[in-house]
């Protein structure tokens, strides 16, 4: 199974040492969600970027198995990672900015409930 180029191994260590965490298993659980959403994006559409539809149904999934407080805190970690391919030029747009602005929200939680 091919992970999108979006979210290669290279990319997620690179954006999560950005964030200076202070603890060893917030960095593996970081990672461990980022990677999650790479291969569900990569099984959704293998060589297109992230779309809005891919998000929607990664948080239909999630919503399945997690409670929403769980949901919402992996979309707001996926949305710093979209939101930081963006500014890195390796992502044209992150989807879950466009939700918010098409249902004028300033936080994510809102739009994953």
């Amino acid at each position: 199974m091919n992970i999108s180029p979006d979210f290669d191994s290279t990319g997620l260590q690179r954006f999560v040492d950005q964030l200076r965490l202070r603890s060893a298993n917030t960095r593996t659980e970081y990672c461990s969600i980022l990677n999650g959403f790479g291969r569900f994006a990569a099984q959704q559409s293998p060589s297109a970027p992230v779309t809005r539809q891919v998000i929607e149904r990664w948080l239909r999934d999630q919503s399945a198995v997690w409670p929403i407080c769980v949901v919402a805190r992996r979309a707001r970690l996926l949305d710093r990672f979209l939101d930081w391919l963006v500014i890195d030029g390796s992502l044209p747009s992150n989807p879950l900015a466009q939700l918010r602005r098409d249902y004028s929200q300033t936080a994510t939680a809102p739009i994953v409930r």
